[in-house]
């Protein structure tokens, strides 16, 4: 396994030495954690809430192995599209039901994966360095930074399944392994099991070493000198490899019953790796000190931080330097090229290679036509991660250039003493980002312990008995997921809500997750409409015990008020209020709205009554389009590019008045109304210059009437001279027709300011 013929005996001193240093790191940096770790939460917000959330609901309250169903009510979700550690989650639910130590543990049980992660990564590192043939005491050393450096520490602050360190260079220890390998059959069943490991914690790691080790396996065929002797054992590590993914897709697809998820997930293009990320620092002590240099501030892609170090980043450049040389035939660098770049090296430089140029958009950014060709791609759009693969390669060369030059150099101590520089350079610029990380994920306690809880929500919590509930609905109203209807995510509702989801066992309508069936998102959203729409999510709900609302007051819609003032108040605190709402007042058609009935129902002018005026409509009768939403007419244009809806002339609007706006969008098509479309409010002065604009976005509408979305916003007038266009605006590449009726602008003398 270790590749050099050294003995246990001969590396025991150097484990030993290496297990004290790692351990002396751990406790200087996490022993509080690791004695307690259910203690703390390593993020309290947004993903890294919600993550904790998924696993530990799971465990306490699901009935069903692969159905998460604490968001996303009626429907839940399947329990690999929720980031909850999957396969560990499956282990642990049949003893969660027998105990609740597992349940109440659930969080101090993904804190100290992350953290046994880092220490295993010590070792595996060392080992992935002496397969490579490093001499023990370099690659101790090196392993050192290879560790403290590695860009997925920072995944311990929301994307805790992504943290593992441990992963990608155990995978490339198995593939040595394989190859070194009379015998191949135990290597395959590793290779196999690995990756299936991997795939179940989190399907983009599993990927990622998928795409690496395949490659790798590849590279090493094609280099092979006799193909025909290496085809057979090519063959089946191609099967041991491509058996888990086959297994692992086809396995989540028979067991989804969320059917409509999109199929073109926003972010392929959008969070990419540069250059920055790879080869320049994201930390001190560098990082100020290039910025202060240049005069220019680094901005980098946080999905795509692999920072080499600056050693590796000169490592790079002087291997380009020896290319260049060795191809003005200097025999030298070509000798020493050679002892470097051997062909497994060779295989796995290529292979990280071409999935950091993949990480960087290449060659899809410039041609986006071949996202088509396989739309597989499209599903994995932190694409930006691809480039971690590169930061192990460029560690294991960098160690292995100076174990060149020591083999081959006449000066071993000063050949020695740069190593020992160069390997306490990585640990430098490692520890600052092992600080913050330390620093950030010790600032809030575990809230899934009730003890942790502020006095309100356990006040609160004490006064609900779940059984009288059916469902929480969190106000503002947040769902997050299907790509294609959204309602942003709010502080702190989100927390408040999933706290007393977690710790009362009710599921939240709300849904903060990736990958959402379509209609089950819309179905969702639509339901805190107004109620004079049919709603097709009422044939779901056969329970017909009330919802439990969690209301906060910051941001709340005139939706969501008609809402509250359907329902009874419980509890009133200082940040939250919690209401009983009656299922049949919920669906009470008959109700009225309180907002204004032209500006909600969008059609009859006639029953406009203050605090409105009607100022300006448009039913687009005169011009034909195969979907309108009343009458016969309706605008209808491409969803690519710029386009103008309605040009409205001056003198219609008085200056520095506010006016709300709505207008009728069709949404019964995937990618509708969504990446990145726009509905943009100009004001435009008399040479044709934007002076003002409005933007908002249709997929987050909040009002959903069948096939049509009701998109709403209002601007203020700077001048009544200049003329007002309403414009769509959508991606070059987008491929859908929009479709939009009734436009109406009125004047809100009292409150137009909140009518998202």
């Amino acid at each position: 396994m270790i590749g050099i013929n050294s003995t246990w005996h001969a590396e025991k001193k150097t484990l030993l030495l290496l297990l004290f240093l790692s351990y002396v790191f751990m406790v200087l940096f996490y022993c509080d954690l690791l004695l307690s770790p259910n203690k703390y939460l390593f993020a309290a917000s947004g993903d890294g809430i919600k993550n904790y959330f998924t696993f530990a609901y799971h465990l306490k309250h699901d009935q069903n192995a692969l159905n998460f169903s604490g968001m996303n009510y009626p429907y839940g979700e399947h329990l690999f599209y929720t980031d909850c550690h999957p396969l560990l989650a499956l282990l642990l639910k049949p003893f969660s039901r027998l105990t609740d130590f597992f349940s109440n543990h659930a969080v101090g049980i993904i804190n100290l994966c992350m953290l046994l992660s880092i220490w295993l990564s010590f070792f595996i590192n060392y080992l992935l360095l002496r397969a490579h043939k490093i001499k023990s005491l370099f690659a101790l050393l090196w392993c050192l930074g290879m560790t403290i450096l590695a860009p997925q520490v920072f995944r311990m602050t929301g994307h805790y399944a992504l943290s593992y360190s441990v992963a990608i260079p155990l995978s490339w220890i198995l593939l040595v392994f394989h190859n070194s390998s009379q015998n191949k059959r135990l290597p395959r069943i590793l290779l196999f099991c690995n990756l299936f490991f991997w795939l179940l914690i989190h399907a983009y790691l599993g990927v990622m070493i998928f795409a690496f080790s395949s490659l790798f396996a590849l590279f090493h065929f094609a280099f092979s000198k006799n193909k025909k002797d290496v085809l057979h054992p090519f063959v089946k590590l191609a099967l041991a490899l491509c058996l888990p993914i086959a297994l692992f897709f086809i396995g989540v697809k028979a067991s989804d019953q969320h059917a409509g998820r999109t199929t073109n997930p926003l972010g392929i293009t959008l969070y990419n790796a540069e250059a920055d990320d790879v080869f320049l620092p994201n930390h001190e002590p560098l990082k100020p000190l290039i910025e202060t240099i240049s005069g220019q501030q680094i901005k980098q892609q946080w999905e795509a931080w692999a920072y080499i170090g600056l050693v590796n980043d000169l490592v790079l450049l002087c291997l380009l330097g020896l290319v260049l040389m060795a191809l003005f035939k200097n025999e030298r660098a070509r000798i020493l090229l050679n002892t470097i770049f051997t062909r497994p090296f060779i295989a796995a430089f290529l292979s990280a290679l071409l999935l950091l140029l993949f990480a960087m958009g290449i060659p899809y950014r410039q041609a986006p036509a071949l996202l088509d060709l396989v739309p597989i791609i499209k599903q994995f759009r932190s694409s930006g991660r691809f480039d971690w693969p590169f930061y192990f390669v460029m560690m294991v060369i960098g160690a292995s250039v100076f174990q060149a030059l020591w083999d081959f150099g006449n000066r071993k101590k000063a050949i020695t003493t740069v190593f020992v520089l160069a390997a306490l350079m990585n640990i430098v610029e490692g520890l600052p980002a092992q600080l913050d990380i330390n620093t950030n994920i010790r600032d809030n306690r575990n809230t899934f312990n009730a003890k942790y809880l502020s006095a309100d929500m356990q006040e609160l919590i004490s006064q609900i008995n779940p059984k009288d509930y059916q469902a929480i609905i969190a106000l503002p109203f947040y769902h997050q997921g299907s790509e294609n209807f959204s309602r942003p995510v709010t502080e702190p509702i989100l927390t408040n809500s999933i706290m007393l989801s977690y710790h009362t066992g009710l599921p939240l309508v709300n849904a903060n997750l990736t990958r959402l069936s379509i209609q089950e998102s819309k179905n969702c959203i639509a339901l805190i409409g107004p109620s004079k729409y049919k709603k097709d999510i009422e044939q779901d709900l056969v329970d017909t015990r009330p919802f439990l609302l969690v209301v906060s007051p910051f941001g709340l819609n005139r939706y969501e008020q008609d809402l509250i003032g359907k329902a009874q108040l419980l509890i009133q605190k200082k940040v939250f209020a919690c209401y009983v709402l009656n299922k049949k007042s919920l669906f009470d058609r008959n109700q009225k709205v309180s907002f204004g009935q032209t500006y909600v129902y969008g059609t009859d002018t006639q029953k406009v009554n203050r605090p409105y005026d009607l100022i300006y409509q448009n039913s687009f009768e005169n011009t034909s389009a195969s979907h309108s939403y009343t009458g016969k007419g309706a605008y209808a244009g491409p969803k690519r590019g710029q386009h103008i809806i309605a040009e409205i002339a001056s003198g219609i609007f008085q200056k520095g008045e506010t006016y709300a706006f709505s207008i009728w969008m069709y949404n019964d098509q995937q990618d509708q109304l969504n990446d990145w479309f726009r509905l943009v409010v100009e004001e435009r002065d008399a040479f044709n210059h934007v002076v003002q604009e409005t933007t908002v976005f249709p997929e987050q509408s909040g009002c959903i009437d069948g096939a049509w979305s009701l998109v709403e916003g209002s601007f203020k007038m700077l001048d009544n001279k200049n003329t007002l266009f309403i414009i769509t605006k959508g991606k070059e590449a987008s491929k859908n027709t929009i479709y939009a009726d009734e436009l109406l602008i009125l004047s809100n003398k009292d409150n137009t300011e909140n009518t998202n």
